[in-house]
């Protein structure tokens, strides 16, 4: 008789344990594996790959953009709404490489009103490194895009729940809006040192994709009906200088094969106050606040250069030639 009462209370615990996993599944609801945001609550580092595509099948009836977004983290922390006259889905995300764009292309253009008009792509130099593009490829968006919305019982919304706010440095509103939490100095000094370290390691293994600009060149005849917007995002100085200094020749090559492809690139990497006041503008050597991401939203809005230079084959060779001065 004591023997079935444990198996009766354990049994009871257990069933209880499942219930509240499956509840907080549902309430955080983290990576939008539902249609709601009960108590609003904030997206604290959540799987940005499964957070965005979720997000759109679970907005079928309301998605109405005439623009994507493609990039890294860096183009993340780029407010969607702070584009004029454009109406704008974020879909970039951490690590993201050239051979996700047509997955994250057509399958916006699956979940939307309409096929989008635009295609905004932030490329960073990372995406030119035959080494880095194996590594992420396992990430690929096409992964998450096959089996969107997958409601499982999972403990990662406990672990979110645990975690909480303070201890992130971004979170996401629910309208797919990245905001940043203001570091203090020595912080973003030390991260500052810590990405510089980690990138020297990506950049002393770094090999030249050779078919980088065949990738590009792909993407872009697949949409000749689309508008192509390309930008190189702001890095701190130090970072800039690591990257010149490093792999000049590499740089050049990848800079002038975007302009074959595309015609022309916003470039807000380069040295200037943006760049030298890292301590203001960045929380790293790479990743910039949103205050910077408006910056870049009015520039390619507006196809302006109060922050960013528009670099065509006819002064890619003087640019790139101030660019090595700045380095002695």
């Amino acid at each position: 008789m004591k023997d079935k009462k444990w198996i009766l209370i354990g049994l009871g615990c257990s069933i209880i344990s499942i219930l509240f996993i499956v509840l907080s599944n549902y309430l955080i609801n983290p990576n939008y594996y539902f249609k709601h945001n009960i108590f609003s609550i904030e997206k604290s580092n959540p799987d940005e790959r499964k957070f965005k595509t979720n997000y759109l099948a679970n907005n079928q009836s309301t998605n109405n953009f005439n623009t994507i977004l493609l990039g890294s983290s860096v183009a993340t922390y780029i407010n969607q709404l702070d584009f004029l006259n454009m109406s704008v889905y974020n879909y970039a995300v951490s690590g993201m490489i050239p051979q996700e764009y047509i997955y994250a292309i057509d399958y916006l253009d699956s979940q939307n009103s309409h096929k989008v008009e635009n295609v905004i792509i932030g490329l960073d130099f990372y995406t030119s490194n035959k080494n880095e593009i194996e590594r992420i490829s396992s990430f690929n968006i096409k992964h998450y895009i096959s089996n969107p919305t997958m409601k499982y019982v999972t403990l990662e919304n406990i672990k979110f729940l645990l975690e909480g706010e303070p201890l992130s440095r971004y979170y996401y509103r629910w309208k797919n809006i990245k905001y940043a939490i203001k570091l203090d100095n020595d912080i973003i000094k030390r991260n500052m040192e810590y990405s510089i370290r980690i990138i020297k390691k990506e950049l002393n293994d770094y090999v030249y994709y050779l078919k980088y600009k065949e990738d590009l060149f792909s993407i872009k005849n697949r949409y000749k009906n689309k508008f192509f917007i390309i930008f190189i995002p702001p890095i701190t100085t130090p970072l800039l200088h690591l990257i010149l200094k490093e792999h000049f020749i590499e740089y050049k090559r990848w800079v002038k094969d975007i302009i074959a492809v595309f015609g022309q690139v916003h470039s807000f990497a380069y040295f200037n106050e943006t760049s030298n006041d890292f301590l203001n503008n960045f929380q790293d050597g790479r990743h910039f606040y949103p205050s910077v991401g408006v910056k870049i939203a009015k520039d390619i809005s507006n196809n302006e250069t109060k922050h960013s230079i528009i670099l065509t084959k006819d002064n890619i060779d003087i640019w790139l030639r101030n660019l090595r001065d700045n380095l002695k």
